[in-house]
């Protein structure tokens, strides 16, 4: 990521957007080699500046939640509902086309569905 910088993400962004005007500017005018080699340099820099914002917000993200996750709070609750609600199946198509919404029919269209996939079948091609 090149050199290291120690700044806001404020900051950070702010600098991304003056290169991409600085770009879109380059772009407008003309296609020397020279311009093409600096609409290169500039695309470079933004890269590595929003490698290192989406870092930033990473990090931010993995202190808030061990700063807030860690202990039984409200945080801690919500980001799990949150994922429970994600991760929950509420409804599936089955082969004619028709929603199953049912918990039993769900499990039963879940179990047809991988019985079919895993099913045994000898094989006569290569007898076993």
């Amino acid at each position: 990521m090149g050199k290291v910088m120690k700044m806001s993400t404020a900051k950070l962004r702010r600098q991304i957007d003056k290169l991409k005007s600085q770009l879109e500017g380059l772009m407008e005018r003309s296609h020397t080699k020279e311009a093409i080699e600096q609409i290169r340099s500039i695309n470079l820099s933004i890269d590595e500046l929003e490698a290192q914002e989406e870092a930033m917000w990473f990090q931010r993200s993995r202190q808030n939640w061990l700063i807030k996750g860690d202990k039984n709070t409200a945080f801690f609750h919500q980001k799990a509902s949150q994922r429970r609600c994600v991760n929950t199946i509420n409804r599936l198509l089955d082969g004619n086309d028709h929603w199953v919404e049912d918990a039993n029919q769900l499990e039963a269209l879940l179990l047809d569905y991988f019985s079919d996939i895993y099913h045994y079948q000898k094989s006569t091609i290569f007898p076993l």
